[in-house]
């Protein structure tokens, strides 16, 4: 081989080594980028999952607040008739409150979205540490 033709082929080995490597680089690139669309959309549907949890135990937190007003209207409306005068109080209306005031309202929250995301791998895509913390902490919390 004569010395120019040497040196073309290694300028030439060299230009392609370095376009297969911005290549593969572009390529890693594109992947980690799809990845990243991928998790935030995974994330994002998880947050949105919570929210909706959240929302329902809302409602049952507010239906349980109303249960618990209204039990102790009755016990107020009871304890006004004493002392009872048989004669005198409207014993259907006496029953209805004393009845009311025995009724049993607990708050049982829907933790299914939480635990499950807390016991999977997708917890990790959550990168506000406090929120974190918040959403192990739930439980004990309510």
């Amino acid at each position: 081989m004569s010395q120019n033709k040497t040196g073309k082929y290694i300028k030439y080995a060299i230009g392609e080594i370095f376009l297969v490597m911005i290549g593969i680089l572009l390529a890693l690139q594109v992947n980690n980028w799809n990845e990243n669309k991928k998790s935030e959309a995974r994330l994002d549907a998880i947050l949105k999952d919570i929210n909706t949890e959240f929302i329902e135990n809302k409602k049952q937190l507010a239906f349980i607040k109303s249960g618990h007003q209204e039990c102790y209207k009755s016990i107020k409306k009871v304890i006004t008739l004493f002392p009872i005068n048989l004669k005198t109080v409207n014993l259907d209306s006496l029953q209805s409150n004393v009845l009311n005031s025995f009724a049993n309202w607990t708050f049982e929250p829907k933790v299914n979205r939480i635990n499950t995301l807390i016991n999977s791998s997708d917890f990790n895509l959550i990168n506000d540490k406090a929120l974190q913390d918040l959403l192990i902490s739930w439980e004990s919390i309510y």
